[in-house]
């Protein structure tokens, strides 16, 4: 093993520490990204429901109806986020290995015995289980908000279903109250 330099254990060093700022930058996204679909999704299915309130669908085809559409956006742009995030932790673990061989290189090259290394720095495992629980989020949230819009279109077209209902009605009572008028 070669003597140690003090520009080595600098190096070392300074790679360690640019390594950290690398992965703290890899990591802290993910919990943007998941806000940031979250507050998309909401305001998405709360735009389909006004939508939805506002103008009759009765002359919009399925495949066009705000509600339909914002269900796929809501699966697209989840799905979009996820494999964001998956790509973002595949980077974050490449990154924490190469973290974890700097830190042993550096004790190895001060003498730092393996007990006196920090856990974090010892091992990648245990890393990585807070992008499935991100991933989690984003799914229910995207397929709550999915079915939330299919139900808007569903209730859209019960309603188109019911306006030839109650014209029917509505013209049993003229004919019922015509027929009353001419027996009198």
């Amino acid at each position: 093993m070669a003597e140690p330099t003090d520009r080595r254990i600098q190096g070392l060093a300074i790679f360690l520490q640019d390594h950290g700022q690398e992965i703290r930058s890899r990591r802290d996204p993910e919990h943007i990204y998941t806000a940031a679909l979250v507050g998309a999704v909401g305001a998405l299915a709360w735009g389909v429901a006004t939508v939805g309130a506002i103008f009759p669908s009765a002359s919009i085809p399925w495949w066009r109806h705000p509600a339909i559409v914002g269900a796929i956006a809501c699966l697209v742009m989840a799905s979009f986020v996820t494999l964001k995030i998956i790509r973002e932790y595949r980077v974050h673990l490449i990154l924490r290995k190469e973290q974890v061989r700097l830190a042993s290189l550096l004790a190895d090259e001060t003498g730092v015995l393996r007990p006196e290394v920090p856990a974090g720095l010892q091992s990648t495992s245990g890393v990585g289980l807070g992008h499935q629980l991100s991933i989690t989020i984003i799914m229910v949230t995207a397929v709550s908000a999915g079915l939330f819009c299919v139900s808007i279109y569903l209730l859209s077209q019960n309603a188109k279903s019911n306006i030839g209902v109650d014209q029917k009605l509505s013209d049993m009572n003229r004919a019922a109250s015509l027929e009353c008028r001419s027996h009198r």
